[in-house]
């Protein structure tokens, strides 16, 4: 989120696979391709005022396996005039550069919902899953902890 937060986009994307069969699906569709996914990040959020503040909350992460994780939560952008929100699905997997967002599944809500808090939620969430080996490393870089 830090890079989110700094307005560059394009760190942002490191946690995605560098990819043509990186996904994401949201209300446009589904988009395959990492240049294609920073190309709609770029068009919907094309100056810093746009991209607003990002905050994750409601962690949950489930590890399928030595390769792979799936992780759900909430989403929220606070902005000057407006804070949209809501609900992500990643697909992670483990490749030689480290654990990459492969399947990015975001929809927005009509509110943002009252489960969604901030803080303590979130933190107690990623605690129940550090058993897994997995640990957010950076914005949105999972890493495995030796």
């Amino acid at each position: 989120m830090a890079d989110w937060n700094r307005g560059d986009v394009t760190a942002f994307m490191r946690g995605y696979w560098k990819s043509p069969q990186t996904e994401f699906v949201g209300i446009g569709g589904i988009m395959r391709g990492w240049e294609t996914v920073l190309d709609r990040y770029r068009k919907n959020y094309p100056d810093r005022a746009s991209m607003g503040h990002l905050d994750f909350t409601g962690l949950e992460v489930t590890v399928l396996g030595p390769e792979a994780a799936l992780a759900v939560g909430y989403w929220q952008l606070k902005r000057q005039n407006d804070t949209p929100s809501g609900v992500f699905t990643l697909v992670f997997r483990k490749l030689p550069e480290g654990w990459r967002i492969i399947n990015d599944h975001t929809s927005q809500s009509p509110a943002q919902s009252s489960s969604a808090s901030l803080g303590a939620s979130c933190y107690a969430s990623h605690q129940r899953h550090r058993h897994s080996g997995l640990s957010l490393g950076g914005p949105s870089v999972w890493t495995r902890k030796p």
